[in-house]
């Protein structure tokens, strides 16, 4: 008897995930979410919501980190950002209290990866591909 075991891909590649904002500063309230690239505006004392869930559980530990992106630089955010055992990442934040945004348009970059992934952040967040790891971008426009 003969048993052979085929690996497709990397497996310890996170499943893709599907990331939605909340409303931020919409006057209209019909669409409550904002999905697939459309650019969101934030004022002062915005509450600025990010969930990014995998297509299915991931399994192993997840570390997620938030970038703010303006132009080609990719600059670390402090924020409170929440993980879930199945890889879910959850934002939850105000501007100007548990957030800091730049006056003008840019982009909040969500960089997902496996805990145990030797790679640099950087890399990662340039790659065309950062493949095990995910990056989600949510556009803004922030004024006052």
């Amino acid at each position: 008897m003969v048993l052979a075991v085929l690996t497709l891909g990397d497996p310890t590649a996170l499943p893709a995930y599907r990331l939605v904002a909340g409303p931020g500063d919409q006057t209209m309230r019909a669409d409550p979410v904002i999905e697939d690239g459309a650019r969101a505006s934030y004022g002062p004392g915005a509450r600025v919501q990010l969930v990014a869930r995998p297509a299915a559980d991931v399994t192993g530990a997840v570390v997620a980190r938030l970038y703010l992106r303006q132009g080609a630089v990719d600059t670390p955010v402090d924020a409170p950002l929440q993980v879930s055992p199945s890889g879910a990442v959850r934002l939850d934040a105000v501007v100007g209290d548990t957030l800091t945004l730049p006056e003008g348009e840019g982009a909040l970059v969500l960089l997902v990866r496996p805990a145990d992934l030797d790679v640099d952040d950087a890399d990662l967040l340039r790659a065309d591909d950062p493949a095990p790891a995910r990056r989600l971008i949510h556009l803004f426009r922030f004024s006052r």
